[in-house]
């Protein structure tokens, strides 16, 4: 019973999510901005996306948010809190966290 009552939950969401999505229009000339928390989420979240603009010739921009802190855990030389450190100061951004200027 519980696996019928599943099934049908996610045929009546499946169906209420396809009556209601409509297909994105894609205007010559128009731009895009991407926000991704880390590299490579764009890709699992708007691939099909950048994909279909990048064949019409259409400008992608992705803008990470990340300072990379987290992306070498084991590096010989550089710690977490330097390689965030040295992001936000090629960013021009305070070292310490702080806003942009």
């Amino acid at each position: 019973m519980k696996n019928i009552s599943r099934r049908l939950l996610r045929t009546a969401i499946t169906f209420m999510m396809r009556l209601c999505s409509r297909s994105y229009q894609l205007v010559p000339g128009s731009r895009s901005v991407i926000l991704a928390p880390h590299q490579d989420d764009e890709a699992f979240g708007c691939a099909a996306l950048i994909l279909t603009r990048r064949k019409l010739n259409l400008p992608v921009n992705i803008i990470y948010l990340t300072d990379g802190a987290g992306s070498h855990p084991n590096h010989p030389q550089l710690s977490p809190s330097n390689l965030a450190i040295l992001r936000r100061a090629e960013l021009g951004l305070d070292p310490n966290g702080g806003n942009a200027p």
